[in-house]
């Protein structure tokens, strides 16, 4: 039993890593090179693609910019609100843009592609 899970695992990674190039593949004949949510006609299908981004924000770095400035022994728990991050980074001063940017970090999450024929 434990060879035939780890032979049926090995098989989903292969796959799961084709799965991956074919939808790069798709989202670049599409030409969607945006992060939110578009569709396409593509080979007589209707595919829908939805890209993001994760943001974190680096809760330990935040905490020691502000025990540098008042010293107190405190616990925190922090949520981003998209909305207002990306507000501040537009129009924010340029001091809240650089502790912000130092912060927070995004990266691309993994993309969805929906197809319907």
């Amino acid at each position: 039993m434990i060879n035939q899970l780890q032979t049926i695992r090995a098989k989903l990674k292969a796959l799961e890593a084709e799965e991956a190039t074919i939808v790069a593949k798709i989202i670049t004949a599409a030409g969607h090179d945006k992060i939110g949510q578009a569709t396409y006609d593509l080979d007589g299908a209707k595919v829908t693609i939805i890209t993001k981004e994760n943001v974190t924000l680096d809760k330990a770095k935040l905490n020691a910019i502000w025990k540098e400035t008042m010293p107190i022994n405190r616990t925190y728990a922090y949520t981003l609100r998209q909305k207002d991050f990306d507000a501040l980074m537009a129009n924010g001063t340029p001091a809240q843009r650089k502790l912000l940017s130092e912060i927070v970090t995004t990266k691309p999450a993994k993309p969805v592609v929906k197809v319907e024929i």
